[in-house]
């Protein structure tokens, strides 16, 4: 894990506990090794209901404080050779990006970035709202594409042929759980 340095497209510096972060919701500036971070986004707020990916079950286990930066090769003059510079992006800033560790093969760990996925796509139409959101990992997010996408306690579905008042009527909370299952069972080729 990097403590400080670069790494796939964001330049880090530090790395906090998710206890830390979660207290502090809600507030503007909070000092982050001498950086004002704003905790109010909704992507805090979906990470603090859940740290798990809802498709693979991944667990985010800590923040890492980040800004968006780019490498760039640099020739060196006479030699046909390069040397790299890395170069924070136009208006990147100080965030903190959820992130999990998932085991490989050979025994070592890699770092995956935690998502906050819209379960219906803002492409279908789906809102913008917290009872339209989920943790997802950036591997499975990517999978999903703008496909449909819930959870229901294990039943995992990725752009099965749901009733979309159905899945509207299950995010107001209006439905039974049991019959809303039914009928996932029922569309679902798992």
């Amino acid at each position: 894990m990097l403590f400080y340095g670069y790494h796939s497209g964001y330049q880090r510096r530090g790395v906090f506990s998710r206890e830390y972060v979660f207290n502090n919701l809600g507030r503007f500036g909070v000092n982050f090794n001498g950086d004002g971070i704003n905790l109010v986004s909704k992507r805090y707020l979906v990470f603090q209901r859940s740290v798990f990916c809802v498709n693979c079950g991944i667990e985010g286990l800590y923040f890492a404080k980040e800004r968006s930066a780019k490498r760039i090769a640099i020739q060196i003059k006479g030699t046909g050779k390069h040397r790299y510079e890395f170069r924070l992006m136009n208006g990147s800033h100080w965030h903190l990006n959820l992130y999990a560790l998932r085991r490989r093969d050979n025994g070592t760990y890699k770092e995956v970035l935690m998502t906050k996925d819209h379960i219906i796509p803002k492409s279908k139409n789906g809102e913008d709202t917290l009872s339209n959101l989920q943790t997802m990992c950036s591997t499975c997010n990517e999978n999903k594409g703008n496909k449909v996408a819930i959870d229901l306690r294990g039943i995992r579905t990725f752009g099965q042929s749901l009733d979309r008042p159905l899945v509207y009527e299950m995010l107001q909370g209006s439905l039974d759980l049991n019959e809303i299952r039914g009928t996932v069972l029922q569309s679902c080729v798992c």
